[in-house]
């Protein structure tokens, strides 16, 4: 048997705009949680966007092959 203390654990977590706060570890999880759903989400937007670029890219070369031809 050993006697022990446990004292609660908090840590610091950013949630945005430069501001941190000090947070229980449940608390930590869950906001790391949104935050990483947060970035799939951004992750699927710019990809989507990515496409649609190289979609409008490659008509653009396709138009401008004949002129390349001359």
């Amino acid at each position: 048997y050993v006697k022990t203390k446990l004292e609660p654990v908090e840590l610091f977590i950013d949630v945005g705009a430069g501001v941190i706060l000090k947070k229980e570890p449940n608390e930590v999880d869950f906001i790391l949680k949104e935050q990483v759903s947060a970035l799939g989400k951004i992750k699927l937007e710019i990809s989507a966007r990515l496409g649609e670029l190289k979609s409008e890219f490659d008509k653009l070369l396709r138009e401008l092959e004949p002129v390349r031809q001359k």
